[in-house]
């Protein structure tokens, strides 16, 4: 069943009403009437079985058959924070996995690396929201402005079990994440050419842990994808 969004002050005790992009790809694509049933999220924590009960030419009335809150949610919070990348595609592979992956925040850094980056975080933003349609996801990841690295270092909500997968670091990230059920977790990882060594250290000055991602040398994105599954498989 294809999912739909629904904007969160357009859902009711017993209804939700979809309107602009959701509404013409309903009524023009799927050619949808009264009497079908849809799974519609609303980004905030929201998922619901409904039947479409009238079209209009500027919305789609739906009542609300079942609610299912926080369907397909990890149990913490888990925030990456990913450096830009001269690649602009390959950093909207971090936003699109992480979403599926189960962030809820995603921050762009810009470090010392970074080179050549532009930041289209209105085109992240949608990307976003199609990746939490596809996967069945009810909670849209925040897609922040990109900041810089030590102002994010600053910043950093108290309690989070703070990660940075680095090329040197000795420690397995596997063996950093036990322990730590219940925790939030939060994931810096670094542009093409890495972090630098005074970014690692000030990084660590702040409570961040260097952890191994393995052997091999990762792309920037496969990094970032990397240390979010394993975060995931070891929250769920």
């Amino acid at each position: 069943m294809e999912t739909f969004f629904v904007e969160p002050g357009r859902v009711e005790a017993e209804a939700l009403t979809l309107v602009g992009d959701e509404h013409r790809h309903l009524v023009r694509v799927l050619r949808a009437a009264p009497g079908d049933r849809i799974a519609v999220v609303d980004g905030a924590g929201g998922a619901y079985d409904a039947t479409i009960t009238a079209i209009s030419k500027q919305d789609v009335r739906c009542r609300i058959e079942e609610r299912h809150p926080r369907r397909n949610e990890l149990p913490v919070s888990v925030t990456i924070a990913p450096a830009l990348l001269k690649n602009p595609g390959r950093f909207e592979v971090i936003v699109e996995k992480a979403t599926e992956l189960g962030v809820g925040r995603i921050v762009p850094l810009r470090t010392e690396r970074v080179v050549g980056s532009t930041a289209k975080v209105e085109r992240w933003a949608g990307i976003a929201l199609a990746a939490m349609k596809q996967c069945g996801r009810c909670v849209l990841p925040a897609v922040e402005s990109p900041v810089d690295f030590r102002h994010f270092l600053r910043n950093v909500p108290p309690g989070a079990l703070r990660l940075i997968p680095h090329e040197q670091a000795g420690l397995p990230m596997s063996v950093a994440l036990k322990g730590h059920a219940g925790q939030d977790i939060v994931i810096c990882t670094g542009p093409e050419g890495g972090f630098t060594e005074a970014e690692i250290a000030v990084a660590a000055e702040a409570g961040f842990i260097p952890v191994r991602l393995g052997d091999r040398r990762l792309r920037a994105e496969t990094a970032a994808v990397t240390a979010l599954g394993a975060a995931m498989l070891a929250v769920s």
